[in-house]
């Protein structure tokens, strides 16, 4: 453990972000067909329909929960379904056809 930074806190480099953006149709196709694994292939298909994250997708569940607590993270009723998402703790919500 060092007592003392090597490199004062107001000479570190600023941290530079790339632009944030979601895959493209192309883009989830190619994945989709490279993938081999059945489940996680199936998986992917979940995230892309509902715009879940892979952290909420993994944690939904299915048949008729009360929104309310991080536990029960999938309503379904009719042709809608709604989870909280673990980042924002918001409610989302996708219709289904």
């Amino acid at each position: 453990m060092l007592l003392k930074s090597v490199i004062p806190r107001l000479q570190w480099p600023k941290p530079s972000f790339k632009e944030k953006r979601a895959i493209t149709i192309e883009e989830h196709a190619a994945i989709v067909l490279r993938e081999q694994n059945v489940e996680r292939r199936e998986f992917y298909e979940l995230l892309w329909y509902t715009g879940a994250s892979q952290s909420d997708g993994a944690c939904l569940r299915g048949g008729r929960h009360q929104l309310g607590s991080p536990d029960d993270m999938l309503y379904a009723q009719k042709n809608e379904i709604a989870w909280h998402q673990r980042k924002t703790c918001a409610i989302s919500f996708q219709c289904r056809s």
